[in-house]
């Protein structure tokens, strides 16, 4: 059975990736994309880089559409943790921060600073490490 949605249902894509991590679009293309399908907004949650933001709300300005600016962190679990699962071989993890506003845009690029401070190596490859610490930092009351 085919439900219609209502006609002020405002759909939006939270999880997108650009050039600028491992995604295929430019960031430019990503908000063309989203005008094309008629959606209301676009997230991009880049891996490990918030390089992308300030190119993407402007872009997606541009279309009327709503910017939805986040990353997607490497993120180091506590031990205890990683012991219950096996889902990560190298104990490294994602998470998606998402942001609203001005205060959450500073929050968001505090953690990804953080985060490339605390980088880590692995076989030539760079990933910058966030932790539950500097979540419980930057996220304020």
């Amino acid at each position: 059975m085919c439900v219609k949605l209502p006609q002020d249902l405002k759909i939006a894509s939270l999880h997108g990736l650009s050039d600028r991590s491992d995604g295929f679009n430019q960031v430019f293309q990503n908000a063309d994309a989203a005008q094309t399908k008629g959606l209301y907004g676009i997230g991009i949650t880049d891996h490990g880089t918030c390089s992308g933001l300030v190119a993407h709300s402007v872009n997606c300005k541009e279309r009327s559409l709503l910017p939805v600016l986040g990353c997607e962190f490497y993120i180091r679990v506590p031990a205890y943790m990683n012991e219950q699962s096996d889902n990560s071989k190298s104990g490294r993890y994602h998470i998606t921060v998402l942001s609203s506003g001005k205060q959450g845009y500073d929050r968001l690029i505090a953690l990804d600073n953080m985060s490339h401070v605390n980088m880590e190596r692995v076989r030539g490859v760079k990933y910058p490490i966030a932790t539950f610490d500097m979540l419980k930092e930057v996220a304020g009351e």
